[in-house]
């Protein structure tokens, strides 16, 4: 059977299409007590849109989470094995980038 999500004016997806897409990857979430990465997607290696002040800001998350059980992560783009990549966002507490 064909399922197709209920179309949204958002620019985000719809709750229900990433659930859709969670499913056909086979994605299951981390228990919370597991999800202790705080993803930062950078975009360093980038032609174009770079974050003028990613230093800043991955000190500023570095300092957020000194203390704590989470632990910020530098994601530079997929791994050349995608069920790491897949592993690595299960276990994500905040995923933080750039819009766009």
């Amino acid at each position: 059977a064909l399922l197709m999500p209920t179309p949204s004016m958002r620019i985000t997806p719809s709750r229900e299409g990433l659930m859709l897409t969670r499913q056909a990857l086979g994605v299951k979430a981390a228990p919370a007590e597991e999800r202790t990465k705080v993803i930062y997607c950078t975009r360093k290696n980038e032609s174009s849109r770079r974050v003028g002040n990613e230093a800043e800001v991955l000190a500023a998350l570095e300092r957020a989470v000194e203390g704590t059980k989470y632990e910020v992560v530098v994601f530079e783009g997929m791994a050349d094995n995608l069920d790491e990549t897949i592993e690595l966002f299960e276990r994500a507490a905040v995923i933080v980038g750039p819009p766009g």
